[in-house]
């Protein structure tokens, strides 16, 4: 593609460096051409131009969009940079001069979907590799997928536009500081942190949390009251005292931490009815109704206040995009508190938040319990529960100043705290987490089942269809598929030295092995067939009894050995 031969402005690209050349991938034509280097600069040139990209070395979003710039700006050492055989060391980059940008946007596409062979797992597309125009497609084709978050960025630039160029080249947490710091940069507020400790009474106060009625409840409580919490310069949390314990709360063991408030759930079927009590906004509304603020930025908690005060009349106006845009910065303000690496960072005000909750949501559970309600599970930021609760609930939250969602189930199937499906009360699917929803969250490093596995164990669950039927008639390969990190990982002997790890389970296929530091080794699976493109794998090769063992051993925790082992002869 010849700078003469661009399509009329406004347009898009997304771009993706390789030694040879800038490989890009204009969308309004799908097509994709790798461009010597020295031609690139007139390709830049458009004041309506957006530039998509992914990082690439160790270089971070501003160090690509400094090289972009100068590469514009036809500055000669960084053609000399781009062209060089020591490809772009970042020390070099950033002693470029800094050039004005000739575009209307440039967007790091990492910032948006994580790291890319991640993400194409999680899409079922084959993984990049050394071909620079497939690698370019493929980021086109999961952007695609994220485009929503371009306008939840782009109504935060809007709305708040001290944000500039950090609306599109920002993680969320950073994104997140950058609205709350209203133009000042993290290193003009960030102070240094001493290693400290305190004991959690005088952290939180006794006073505020001595109305419970339950003996087993006053006794976390004290435990947690009686604890010391400390911190140190990088941001280490930890609560070490009495409160390290695991306690029975009702019939439910509960254990604490810098983590959050997490119950031990025992595997199988809770009937209903049962109701989920969420805290909405938990932490970023104890922020706010505390006044928890860093004491580099005095007034955070009333900043915190007004974006869930905007987020509020937006859901009520019916404005989801700026809704979404505000739930995006909201729920990440909690983590700068615990960033070293912040301008928010105030390890003391992160454990104030942290450790306020749990004695709230053990309030709650007194409250339950002591109407003769059951606590079922707790999790963090809310409970399930069975029984009378509804009254409690109205008084918690008048008590409280905090807002519970409600969401009501017919019945849950579980085999830990994280690893659950429930349904609504008419039987269709209400949530599926862990293991139940394929073991692939977001914000995952790994894919810890197939997902052909979650999808058969809810088939039978919700629909009575043998876990057999499913797993045989599923003809999408990506369905078998496991991915992982690849670090410290061999296959057939042979150290992986890709970022990512993808395989099927199938009866010829060869060990992975989990190599440690400590020259210790696992085996992750013991027949695995490495899967670079889906599109190129055979149905063939799969072992489909190991999957539909899985499957079942997820059925036998939950339903028991007996009950379960009877799904195996249904198909």
């Amino acid at each position: 593609m010849r700078a003469s031969e661009r399509l009329s402005s406004p347009y898009e690209i997304i771009v993706f460096a390789h030694p040879t050349g800038l490989a890009i991938f204009t969308t309004t034509t799908a097509d994709a051409n790798l461009v010597p280097w020295s031609l690139v600069p007139d390709l830049l040139t458009d004041p309506t131009l957006t530039v998509f990209t992914m990082t690439f070395g160790d270089l971070s979003s501003w160090d690509s969009e400094r090289l972009f710039c100068a590469l514009a700006a036809h500055d000669a050492g960084a053609l000399r940079l781009v062209t060089n055989s020591a490809w772009l060391p970042r020390s070099a980059v950033q002693t470029l001069p800094r050039h004005s940008k000739p575009w209307a946007r440039f967007i790091d596409v990492e910032v948006l979907v994580g790291d890319l062979s991640a993400a194409c797992c999680r899409a079922g597309l084959r993984l990049p590799g050394e071909d620079p125009l497939v690698n370019v497609r493929l980021i086109a084709q999961v952007l695609n997928s994220h485009r929503g978050q371009l306008a939840v960025r782009g109504r935060l630039q809007h709305e708040y536009p001290w944000l500039g160029e950090s609306a599109w080249l920002s993680t969320t947490g950073q994104l997140a500081e950058n609205v709350v710091l209203q133009g000042l940069r993290r290193n003009q507020v960030r102070r240094d942190i001493q290693p400290g400790s305190i004991a959690v009474q005088d952290l939180l106060g006794r006073e505020r949390f001595g109305e419970v009625q339950r003996h087993d409840v006053r006794v976390v409580i004290d435990a947690v009251l009686a604890s010391t919490a400390s911190w140190n310069e990088r941001g280490h949390l930890a609560v070490v005292g009495p409160a390290h314990e695991i306690f029975r709360v009702g019939n439910t063991h509960i254990s604490l931490g810098v983590g959050g408030l997490h119950s031990t759930d025992v595997p199988g079927v809770i009937e209903g009815p049962l109701a989920d009590l969420d805290v909405t906004s938990y932490y970023p509304s104890l922020i706010a109704r505390d006044g928890i603020s860093p004491p580099q930025v005095p007034d955070f908690s009333t900043r915190t206040a007004a974006l869930l005060q905007r987020r509020l009349e937006a859901k009520r106006a019916g404005d989801l995009v700026a809704s979404s845009a505000l739930k995006y910065v909201i729920n990440s303000l909690y983590g700068q508190l615990g960033n070293s690496r912040s301008g928010l960072f105030s390890p003391f005000d992160a454990l104030r938040v942290v450790l306020t909750g749990q004695l709230h949501l053990l309030q709650l559970m007194d409250g339950i319990l002591s109407a003769g309600g059951e606590l079922i599970s707790a999790n963090t930021d809310g409970i399930v529960v069975r029984g009378d609760w509804a009254d409690v609930a109205t008084t918690w939250e008048s008590r409280t100043g905090l807002t519970l969602e409600r969401t009501p189930y017919q019945r849950l199937w579980r085999t830990s705290v994280n690893d659950y499906i429930a349904t609504k009360p008419d039987g269709t699917l209400a949530k599926a987490k862990g293991r139940f929803g394929g073991g692939d969250e977001d914000d995952q490093e790994r894919r810890s089942a197939a997902p052909i596995i979650a999808r058969a164990v809810g088939e039978l669950l919700l629909h009575q269809c043998p876990l057999a039927r499913t797993i045989h008639s599923c003809e999408d390969i990506s369905a078998f598929t496991l991915w992982r990190r690849a670090n410290g990982l061999y296959w057939d002997g042979q150290e992986i030295v890709s970022s990512v790890v993808r395989w099927i389970v199938t009866k010829q296929g060869k060990a992975l092995i989990q190599s440690t530091a400590h020259r210790e080794s696992a085996t992750v699976a013991a027949h695995a067939l490495l899967v670079v493109d889906p599109a190129n794998c055979s149905l063939a090769d799969l072992n489909r009894e190991w999957y539909l063992q899985g499957a079942q051993e997820v059925i036998d925790q939950v339903l028991g050995t007996h009950a379960g082992a009877k799904q195996l002869t249904l198909f």
